[in-house]
């Protein structure tokens, strides 16, 4: 339902919804405060209320890719897209990360 890119510290460098339906809440924030500051980035998924959240780090960069699903949805093919979107974000943006000091 959502995708977001994201610098550790909080900045988001880009933000979709997919699908419509406004997210309730802020579970990307919940994310953050709860999992990504706490550094338990071991997990990959998060639930919050009725969504769970995948993500993958790209610590070169400090940037954390998520997606936003509704709980109800299976989504085997979630961890590929969200690598492809990671890999396809850092492939046209690479240059622009290495000149930031």
């Amino acid at each position: 339902e959502k995708f977001t890119v994201m610098h550790k510290g909080g900045t988001v460098l880009y933000a979709s919804e997919i699908g419509g339906k406004a997210i309730k809440g802020d579970p990307i924030d919940d994310l953050v405060r709860t999992v990504l500051l706490e550094e338990r980035i071991g997990d990959k998924t998060f639930k919050k209320d009725t969504y769970e959240l995948r993500w993958a780090l790209v610590n070169e960069f400090d940037l954390v890719f998520v997606i936003v699903y509704s709980q109800a949805v299976s989504m085997m093919w979630l961890d590929e897209l969200l690598e492809t979107l990671k890999n396809t974000f850092v492939t046209m943006f690479r240059s622009r990360f290495a000149s930031v000091p």
